[in-house]
């Protein structure tokens, strides 16, 4: 992705420091095979709320244009002609998005991301597989909610889940192939999103600070990440797959935003989802974006705090 950058801090908190895209990536589908079972691999947990799902952009027609329903068409992006090169660069350079995001477009909310073969997977919990990301890809995730009493993962209902699949575009398949251009490591992705939720609803449930604690019924969505990602592993480590790295990506923070969540507090919840996952997962290192406003538009207060936070965890 374009204006990518790395600052590593002292608890090995790795910060990317973007703007969300309206226009972002899209995902995968095709089985492993034996053969890559002698590679390395690195396994990413995604975390965060809708950007991260992808359920983003600018109107309806964006945020709905995937969802095959019967009375929405599924539209292009209308503000640039993707088969004209003239046009594409003149809106890249207006907007700041990649051009070739802009060129692979297929529609508002699904960009083609081409993979190198054998490279790049979605770790699927229901089937206890990989499925390999290429540039067919439209969705990657499960829609799965948490039982408390079997603390397993169980298929769920859009009204009542923990974490979701994706809507679309989201930024995994174009992280991963760059993840895998720099590093040489192949990558098994964990996406454990959940729309519209703030910093304390992905603590665990049993915290004094957790954002759902007077609900009877709780999403427990860091309980299910970390299952999820338990999972991912024990699956790989049994087939005698190389895990090199274990890792986060987090996409959070627009929901505090708008709750007006101050810079201490946000700080204070989301070193503890870090710190819960470090000694559930062994997890020590991961990545921020940024919490921004969209391109070309003016910040407002809210989102500078939540943006000053995520810097400060850096510090």
């Amino acid at each position: 992705m374009k204006n990518l950058k790395y600052k590593f801090i002292n608890m090995v908190i790795i910060v990317l420091l973007i703007q969300i895209i309206n226009l972002l990536v899209f995902n995968c589908i095709s089985i492993a095979t034996t053969e890559d079972i002698k590679d390395t691999y690195d396994v990413i947990l995604f975390w965060g709320q809708s950007n991260m799902t992808g359920y983003c952009g600018l109107n309806y027609d964006e945020k709905t244009a995937n969802r095959h329903q019967a009375n929405i068409e599924i539209k292009r992006d209308y503000r640039y002609k993707y088969q004209d090169s003239n046009s594409v660069n003149n809106y890249s350079k207006k907007t700041g998005i990649d051009k070739e995001f802009l060129a692979n477009s297929v529609q508002m909310n699904w960009v083609k991301i081409s993979q190198e073969k054998n490279t790049v997977f979605d770790y699927n919990y229901e089937n206890n597989k990989l499925i390999e990301l290429n540039e067919n890809t439209q969705k990657i995730g499960e829609l799965l909610k948490y039982d408390s009493g079997s603390k397993k993962l169980i298929e769920a209902e859009w009204n009542d889940y923990s974490i979701q699949k994706s809507y679309g575009t989201n930024i995994v398949p174009q992280f991963c192939k760059t993840y895998y251009q720099k590093t040489g490591h192949k990558v098994v992705c964990v996406l454990a999103g959940n729309g519209g939720e703030q910093i304390a609803n992905f603590l665990p449930s049993t915290d004094e600070d957790y954002g759902e604690k007077t609900k009877q019924n709780k999403q427990m969505i860091y309980e299910a990440m970390v299952e999820k990602y338990k999972a991912a592993i024990k699956h790989l480590e049994s087939n005698g797959y190389t895990v090199k790295n274990k890792m986060w990506v987090s996409f959070q923070g627009e929901a505090d935003a708008n709750l007006g969540t101050d810079i201490g507090k946000y700080k204070d919840r989301f070193l503890k989802v870090h710190n819960g996952l470090k000694k559930d997962l062994n997890i020590t290192k991961g990545a921020i974006i940024e919490t921004s406003t969209l391109l070309g538009k003016d910040n407002y207060q809210n989102v500078i705090n939540i943006h000053n936070a995520q810097i400060q965890l850096a510090a």
